[in-house]
């Protein structure tokens, strides 16, 4: 692997800082989000706030723990502008929007959200939290973008449990799938053209989703239960119904969806076409998987696809759905290099400022993959030599401050980021 300039990952920090800098009331807060987010970069043995203080050469946690619990600044505001950076950057390439939960084990039941439910990471029900995260992924990157913590209904039918988490008075319960389609829906009202938008589980169980994807004519292949009803040749089949009628078809081809550590993702694959009364030159399916060799009417997984007719071929929609492999990429890198589930923190808004630092971070380690690439950054002619970005747009009274903190200066991932594939999935 090549080694990184790191002058350029310098700019590339400060200019995620500078996103982020105009979102800070004070510099002294702006000083201790730069440090807090070095720190989630650095070599920590683990990401927790004395670790992370002692990294950045701080006594105690206490500044940090301020930070994250009562410092002001807006997190919200920070995610929404790094979906503008990607937006920017991918601007004219291709690249899918993806959506997928994970789970963070936790003790007790007092963090925001915790209760025994099923967890992809521990693959079984235990005492967690869970987040649907969103994230983008083009040909050679994959980043997170936004994330909604979830909260089950023991949590927004106790209103007593929700005061004492910081949970706002305007949430109200959501499901993963409503969670999953407002964050999409959010990044296309920002802008975002994604070639894809891909999703496993039950994402495709949205019908607020499918109706908005399919109004801005959005091309996606999501995720649908044995359930879910669809319309074929006019009459309204459950899918357990198709599959079972399928099972034996000899139309079934062996594809790949992709390449993970053990080589190619090969599975059979059948496609369906399905009733739509949509766009005229648009092709509506259902996209069927089974392992080599089962005829198992339990593992065959089940996909709801909408594109034109020139992307609807069944190799091409086999290659969307492998997509979404990309976001597991990115829960590995984000858990085990920038320390997104070591917080240790219990309400609402920490949790959130925590995660959207986490979210920072994946974007610097994204953009200096993209360095490697030699995919230069529209923006980056505007930056100058010392890394500082045209400051007009900022916090007027921070302006003027130099990036200067009491971080440590053993950076670790600024001068190499791991490399696209260090991270597979089988």
């Amino acid at each position: 692997m090549s080694t990184y300039n790191p002058e350029l990952n310098t700019q590339l920090l400060n200019h995620l800082f500078d996103l982020a800098q105009n979102h800070c009331k004070s510099n002294p807060t702006y000083l201790t989000l730069r440090d807090y987010a070095k720190s989630l970069l650095g070599e920590v043995p683990r990401h927790n706030s004395w670790q992370m203080a002692e990294f950045s050469g701080h006594d105690n946690p206490y500044l940090y723990q301020n930070f994250l619990c009562r410092a002001a600044w807006d997190q919200e505001s920070i995610r929404y502008d790094l979906v503008n950076e990607h937006k920017d950057f991918l601007s004219g390439k291709p690249y899918s929007l993806i959506v997928d939960e994970t789970g963070f084990l936790k003790k007790g039941k007092h963090s925001c959200g915790v209760q025994r439910q099923y967890s992809g990471t521990a693959g079984k029900v235990e005492n967690c939290q869970v987040a649907v995260f969103l994230a983008c992924t083009s040909k050679s990157e994959h980043c997170l973008l936004d994330t909604r913590l979830y909260l089950p209904e023991s949590w927004t039918d106790d209103i007593e449990r929700c005061v004492k988490a910081g949970v706002p008075e305007w949430v109200t319960f959501q499901t993963k799938t409503e969670q999953a389609a407002e964050m999409i829906i959010n990044a296309l009202d920002q802008g975002m053209k994604p070639e894809w938008v891909p999703g496993d589980s039950v994402y495709g169980e949205s019908s607020d989703l499918i109706v908005n994807l399919q109004h801005r004519q959005q091309p996606y292949v999501l995720g649908v239960t044995r359930k879910h009803y669809v319309f074929v040749d006019g009459e309204q089949k459950r899918v357990s119904n198709i599959i079972q009628s399928l099972l034996d078809n000899g139309q079934w081809q062996t594809l790949s969806s992709g390449t993970g550590t053990k080589g190619e993702r090969l599975y059979q694959w059948l496609k369906v076409a399905i009733d739509d009364c949509g766009s005229e030159g648009w092709g509506h399916h259902l996209l069927l998987r089974k392992p080599l060799g089962s005829n198992k009417p339990d593992e065959v997984a089940v996909f709801r696809c909408y594109a034109p007719v020139e992307k609807s071929s069944l190799r091409m929609l086999v290659k969307a759905s492998g997509k979404r492999w990309a976001i597991e990429t990115c829960f590995e890198e984000a858990k085990g290099l920038l320390g997104m589930d070591e917080y240790e923190v219990r309400n609402w808004t920490p949790w959130y400022r925590h995660m959207t630092l986490v979210i920072l971070a994946h974007t610097f380690l994204a953009l200096t993959r993209a360095q490697e690439e030699k995919k230069i950054l529209p923006w980056i002619n505007s930056i100058d030599g010392t890394g500082n970005q045209n400051t007009a747009h900022k916090n007027p009274s921070l302006v003027n401050e130099k990036h200067t903190s009491t971080s440590n200066s053993g950076m670790v991932r600024i001068s190499k980021a791991p490399p696209v594939n260090c991270y597979g999935v089988p």
